[in-house]
C-alpha cells in the first residue's frame, strides 16, 4: 500500500510540473500586448518651447484636465527629434511606449510663454499652439473625445497632429 500512495505522489509532481511547464510556455510564446505610439507634431512655432501632452483613455476631461489624464509630461523638441519639412514648417517627434490596447485620444500644445500651463484669453480661447489626435475641423468649442479618439491594438501606431493657434 504504501508502495501505491509513492507512485501516486510522484504522478501528482510530474503532471504539476508539467502543468506549470506548459503555463510558462504559453505565457511566453504570446505576443506582447502593447505598442508603441509615434507622434509627429506639425506647425511648430518655435524648437526652443516645450510641448505637453495629455493622452487620455476616457471622454471625462479630454482635452484639457492633465490630471485626468492616463498619461501626461512635456517633451523638449530642441533635444528630441525636430526637422523642417518639405515646405518649411518645423515638425517633432515623439514615442509613448507600453501602451495597452483600447481607445485613446491625445491633446498637445506647445508652451510658448513656458509656464507649465496653457495659456488663454478672456473668453478661455487657447493663445498657445493646440493640437489634438485625428486633427478634427476646428469649431467653437474644445473638440471631443470620440472625434478624435484612435484605437490601440497590438500594431504599432503613427499620429501626425497639426498645432493650430
Amino acid at each position: 500500500m504504501r508502495r501505491s500512495n509513492l507512485g501516486n505522489i510522484q504522478k501528482s509532481i510530474s503532471f504539476a510540473g508539467f502543468f506549470v511547464f506548459w503555463n510558462a510556455l504559453l505565457q511566453f510564446s504570446q505576443p506582447s500586448m502593447a505598442s508603441v505610439i509615434k507622434i509627429k507634431v506639425s506647425d511648430l512655432k518655435n524648437i526652443d518651447s516645450k510641448l505637453a501632452y495629455a493622452l487620455f483613455d476616457q471622454k471625462n476631461g479630454f482635452p484639457q484636465k492633465k490630471k485626468l489624464a492616463k498619461l501626461r509630461g512635456f517633451w523638449n523638441p530642441a533635444v528630441l527629434s525636430t526637422e523642417e519639412s518639405v515646405d518649411g514648417k518645423i515638425e517633432s517627434l515623439h514615442t509613448i511606449e507600453n501602451l495597452p490596447p483600447g481607445e485613446y485620444a491625445l491633446s498637445i500644445y506647445q508652451d510658448i510663454d513656458g509656464d507649465g500651463s496653457l495659456g488663454s484669453n478672456f473668453l478661455g480661447i487657447p493663445n498657445e499652439p493646440v493640437g489634438v489626435s485625428m486633427n478634427p475641423k476646428p469649431r467653437i468649442g474644445p473638440p471631443r473625445f470620440d472625434e478624435s479618439k484612435f484605437v490601440v491594438e497590438q500594431e504599432d501606431i503613427e499620429l501626425v497632429i497639426i498645432l493650430r493657434q
